[in-house]
C-alpha cells in the first residue's frame, strides 16, 4: 500500500498573513499620502489667503502714505502717523500688543485668526516726499502656549 501525497487547493495560513500584511502596508501608505496631501493643500490655501490680506493692507497703507503731505514714524518703527497738507492727521497705522493691525485705533484686518507678527516702517531716500519702506509679516493666530508655533 502506497501513500500518495494529496495536494490541497487554496492558501495556507502563512500565505494569507503575508498577503494581508503587504496589502495593509500599501493601504496605510496611501492613507498617509492622502492625509499629507490634504494638509499641504490647506497650508497652501492659508498662505495664499494671508498673502492676499497682506497685499490689501500694504496697498491701503501705500495709498494713505501717498495722499499725505508728510509722515511721522515713531523710533521703534512700528507706528506711522500720516499728516495732510493742512497738518491734520489722515491715518495712523500701528500694531498693538495682541498682534492686530490698527488703522486709526480700529482693527484694520478685522479677522480673528490673523495676527501681524512684525510691522516696521522706515523712511527711505534723502528727503523724498512720503517714501517709506514697510515690512509686515502676517500669520495665522496661534495658541500662545503652543510650542510648535514658529514665531519669526
Amino acid at each position: 500500500m502506497s501513500l500518495k501525497y494529496q495536494r490541497r487547493k487554496g492558501f495556507t495560513l502563512i500565505e494569507f498573513v503575508i498577503v494581508l500584511s503587504i496589502g495593509s502596508f500599501i493601504f496605510l501608505s496611501l492613507i498617509h499620502f492622502f492625509l499629507y496631501s490634504t494638509l499641504e493643500l490647506k497650508r497652501g490655501q492659508l498662505k495664499v489667503r494671508l498673502q492676499r490680506i497682506g497685499d490689501l493692507c500694504m496697498e491701503e497703507m501705500a495709498r494713505d502714505i501717498r495722499r499725505g503731505a508728510w509722515a511721522d514714524i515713531n523710533p521703534s518703527g512700528d507706528r506711522i502717523a500720516i499728516y495732510g497738507s493742512d497738518g491734520g492727521i489722515l491715518s495712523i497705522f500701528e500694531r498693538d500688543g495682541a498682534g492686530r493691525l490698527l488703522k486709526n485705533g480700529v482693527d484694520f484686518i478685522d479677522r480673528q485668526t490673523i495676527t501681524v507678527k512684525k510691522l516696521y516702517f522706515e523712511p527711505q531716500g534723502n528727503g523724498i516726499k512720503n517714501t517709506v519702506s514697510i515690512t509686515m509679516v502676517i500669520g495665522e493666530q496661534m495658541d500662545p502656549n503652543d510650542p510648535t508655533d514658529d514665531e519669526e
